[in-house]
């Protein structure tokens, strides 16, 4: 099993040990409940994206396709 271990994913490896894993949804919407306009946010809240981009730096972030696609196709 050890050898198998070192083979997968640290999030993998972590339930394969039983461990803890935090996951946290973070979500941002207009107040009339959109979440985006075209390819752009439709609000302009200062320091909201230094804000985000603090709380997701180096994590695992789970995103649309547009988004995805729109910030270039591959993992930063």
């Amino acid at each position: 099993m050890r050898n198998r271990r070192a083979t997968l994913s640290p999030f993998m490896a972590a339930l394969t040990q039983r461990s803890i894993v935090k996951i946290s949804l973070m979500a941002a919407k207009a107040r009339n409940g959109v979440i985006g306009c075209g390819s752009d946010i439709p609000w302009n809240a200062k320091g909201e994206q230094l804000l985000f981009k603090a709380i997701t730096y180096n994590q695992w972030l789970l995103v649309g396709r547009k988004t995805f696609e729109g910030n270039g196709g591959s993992p930063k």
